[in-house]
């Protein structure tokens, strides 16, 4: 059973990767700030290249036998979530395990992302 599809395995492997990193940076009885990190790390990573990834231009196919119009593009997903989203995912998860840790620096991971979340809104908003 495939469990992803395009690049979809690549947060994956940066989650890890990270993880290594981050088990030889913090000390033996902060392993949960390295978790906490990598999460932070691959819910970035996620964000922007599932965005590059999945937001490219689409391309229109006819059949010419039929006359049908068929529509690629491209699906980088992860259990069937395109990889984007699990940037938001990540960033949700390290937050609840920074709030099992220290509230206080879980309250000022949420205001972060809440505001880059309503930042955006509003520049979109505005492009329009």
């Amino acid at each position: 059973m495939v469990i992803w599809s395009g690049r979809g395995i690549i947060p994956v492997l940066v989650f890890f990767l990270f993880l290594v990193v981050c088990n030889f940076i913090f000390p033996e009885e902060h392993w949960d700030y390295g978790v906490v990190s990598s999460l932070f790390a691959t819910g970035i990573f996620c964000w922007y290249f599932g965005n590059k990834w999945n937001n490219k231009e689409q391309r229109v196919l006819i059949d010419e036998q039929t006359g049908k119009k068929f529509i690629l593009k491209n699906n980088h997903s992860l259990f069937w979530i395109p990889v984007q989203y699990w940037g938001i995912i990540c960033a949700i998860l390290g937050i609840i395990v920074l709030f099992q840790n220290s509230i206080p620096l879980a309250l000022i991971a949420l205001i972060i992302l809440v505001s880059y979340s309503v930042f955006n809104v509003l520049r979109n908003k505005k492009d329009l």
